[in-house]
């Protein structure tokens, strides 16, 4: 998580709680999108799909990524 730049404690322990399949690099992969994403991209469909495949993410839908970043948004 430190080369990622998580060195918030609690963030640590957010995305430790809510690793799924062991997958650790994919819950960072969702907090980093989650703490880069402008509000203004984040709650519109079109444009969160397109911020998503700006990322190389083009096999994947907007809503099911919003829910999983949700958990990361302040």
């Amino acid at each position: 998580m430190l080369n990622a730049g998580i060195t918030d404690p609690k963030d640590m322990e957010k995305i430790l709680d809510n690793i799924v399949n062991g997958n650790i690099k994919e819950e960072i992969g969702y907090y980093t999108l989650a703490k880069e994403c402008p509000a203004g991209i984040y709650y519109d469909d079109d444009k969160l799909q397109k911020y998503l495949e700006s990322f190389g993410l083009r096999q994947t839908d907007a809503n099911r990524m919003r829910r999983r970043m949700t958990k990361y948004r302040k």
